[in-house]
């Protein structure tokens, strides 16, 4: 649930950072690196089939399309709409992608990527897993509207269900780029079990009445997170059923 309400934050958080410009053109994406995905300080072993887990999706004008895999397999959802924009997820074997396009003056358009993988921990000490990320923003927006992108890693702790790392990094206001490394550190015992999230997403919309703006933005990040969090919960009792 923590997790979930940063995530909300993060996308609120966003109404602060349209300048107040009138350009009906704006582009965002968010990149994740598998190539860097790195895991240090003690050794790990990764469970057999069902121990990864995917999600892909985009939202575009009401229509959403796209769905869950219980392998890492290489996959590109994308709707298009002309004069309204275009929303892509892409999973490939070496790096996760979300973008969103507006090309007219209105739209609502997401886009998201989840990828889970569980392995069983082999030694007691903190493990420590990196992974590197690109967030990419132009073109500027109409007061009327938000946008941005966003990475996630959360490491879940599944022996106890209790412990919890999450690191987020979202895009800057403006036309902008961005690198960095997200990084978690977790103390495990050996034997145990631990689930690492990646998640990217992108997204624009427009703004509507005050009086339906927070339920509109609730129901975004629904749309967004309800697969990732319904199979963080089935690991969970999953686990706590062994």
């Amino acid at each position: 649930m923590r997790r979930h309400l940063l995530l909300t934050g993060i996308i609120l958080s966003s109404l602060n950072l349209s300048p107040p410009a009138l350009a009906f053109s704006y582009s965002t994406s968010a990149f994740l690196d598998l190539t860097t995905l790195s895991f240090s300080g003690v050794s790990i072993s990764p469970l057999g089939s069902g121990g990864r887990f995917q999600t892909l999706s985009t939202f575009l004008e009401g229509n959403t399309a796209g769905g869950s895999s219980s392998s890492w397999i290489s996959e590109t959802v994308n709707q298009h709409k002309p004069q309204v924009g275009e929303a892509s997820a892409i999973g490939d074997s070496t790096f996760m992608r979300t973008s969103a396009n507006l090309f007219g003056s209105s739209g609502n358009l997401s886009s998201f990527v989840s990828r889970d993988a569980t392995f069983s921990i082999n030694g007691t000490g903190n493990l420590t897993v990196s992974v590197q990320y690109a967030l990419a923003q132009s073109g500027l927006l109409e007061p009327a509207h938000i946008g941005g992108s966003f990475v996630t890693m959360d490491f879940v702790f599944l022996s106890n269900g209790l412990a919890d790392r999450l690191q987020t990094q979202g895009s800057l206001p403006g036309d902008s780029s961005k690198i960095g490394t997200l990084s978690i550190t977790q103390w495990f015992n050996a034997g145990q079990e631990g689930t690492l999230n990646l998640r990217t997403t992108s997204f624009v919309a427009q703004v509507p009445e005050p009086d339906m703006l927070w339920p509109t933005l609730i129901g975004m990040l629904g749309v967004l997170v309800a697969k990732s969090a319904s199979r963080t919960r089935d690991l969970n009792l999953s686990r706590s059923t062994h």
